[in-house]
């Protein structure tokens, strides 16, 4: 491994949305409790979060 990188899914970009829900699990437990599940399209369209990153070297060949 050379550096961390971040990379984030462009929701917005791609109209992900959050139609459906999940069961939420506490202390190993499913429980009744929902939350909002994202349903992403086109998973490929990735951005490279570069703000503070300290290993930049490593991947300037990746940026446009």
């Amino acid at each position: 491994i050379l550096c961390p990188v971040n990379a984030q899914h462009r929701c917005k970009a791609n109209g992900c949305d959050l139609s459906d829900s999940r069961l939420v699990r506490e202390e190993r437990e499913t429980t009744q409790k929902r939350l909002p599940r994202t349903h992403h399209y086109n998973h490929d369209d990735l951005l490279l979060n570069t703000n503070q990153m300290r290993s930049g070297v490593y991947i300037q060949k990746f940026r446009p």
